[in-house]
């Protein structure tokens, strides 16, 4: 069976939505203000705790992009220093 396209990528938006539905949730015996304070926060640091995971992962990817190959002068190889 295989994979569908949007599984093979990194989705924040499930951990963003699961802390807005963990504090709304475990906050729903205090009442409809608290709940939704809750449900915010929840989401807010998710989103927070995404961004800077998304951020790193990308200055990390920078050192592993491949470098052109830098190529000598073959007209420039034995040549004496002129000094």
């Amino acid at each position: 069976m295989g994979r569908l396209p949007s599984e093979k990528k990194e989705d924040p938006w499930n951990s963003i939505a699961s802390g807005v539905l963990t504090g709304g949730i475990l906050a729903a015996r205090n009442g409809i203000p608290a709940m939704t304070a809750s449900a915010v926060f929840g989401g807010l640091l998710l989103a927070i705790i995404e961004g800077f995971g998304l951020f790193f992962m990308h200055m990390s990817a920078e050192q592993f992009r491949p470098q052109p190959p830098v190529f000598e002068d073959p007209t420039q190889i034995n040549q004496p220093n002129a000094g």
